[in-house]
């Protein structure tokens, strides 16, 4: 039974990032069933102590700051997206509970995660290009481009968070061309901040 949680995780988990390019919906699901297999896993299998993490209780606490934030300033819309956001917690724990536990390769995950970064790219070069990305989505705005978001104008957004996973992993592994691969991203992201005309993206990644 473990073992069938495990493997169902780890795909779960493999496939959150080609999933981003759906839209919000199917990573939000995957996202939430991941951190319930991953929660019973661990009342299964009694392993507590994961909940010990150092930057898990950090996270905790920021939680528990933009909650009480919320109430103290009778700012009611942003108690429930606070509440929520627990999850990312979880979930960040679940990739660490199959990385110590070697059920994870993080040069497979690094590898999605780039191929999901150049994928953004090449559609959103090419519905630059033609107005039109691969599978014929037209753009929703004469000079912003949203590859397969559509009318969702999010590509910038979406490219940066990819991007600030992505960069520091090449170093974390020591990969041989990590400065050159560094590079590549680099201008990808730039480009697709570009296509995108999102000035936070810009300055975030500026303040990278």
């Amino acid at each position: 039974m473990d073992s069938k949680l495990e493997k169902i995780l780890k795909y779960f988990i493999y496939f959150f990032p080609p999933l981003l390019l759906t839209g919000p919906f199917l990573p939000d699901l995957i996202l939430s069933i991941s951190v319930i297999v991953f929660l019973t896993l661990v009342f299964l299998k009694k392993n507590f102590y994961i909940f010990k993490n150092f930057y898990f209780k950090v996270f905790l606490a920021f939680l528990l700051y933009l909650i009480l934030r919320s109430i103290f300033t009778l700012d009611f819309l942003s108690i429930r997206p606070s509440i929520f956001y627990f999850r990312f917690g979880f979930f960040s724990l679940a990739i660490f509970y199959l990385l110590q536990n070697k059920l994870l390769s993080l040069k497979i995950y690094t590898l999605i995660i780039f191929l999901t970064l150049l994928a953004l790219y090449i559609d959103g070069s090419i519905q630059f290009l033609t107005g039109k990305n691969i599978l014929g989505i037209e753009t929703y705005h004469p000079e912003r481009i949203s590859s397969f978001f559509k009318d969702e104008l999010i590509l910038g957004g979406v490219s940066f968070r990819v991007f600030v996973v992505l960069v520091p992993l090449f170093y974390f592994l020591k990969l041989k061309n990590r400065n050159t691969f560094s590079f590549f991203v680099i201008t990808m992201i730039c480009s697709l901040i570009l296509y995108s005309s999102e000035r936070t993206a810009a300055l975030l990644m500026l303040s990278f």
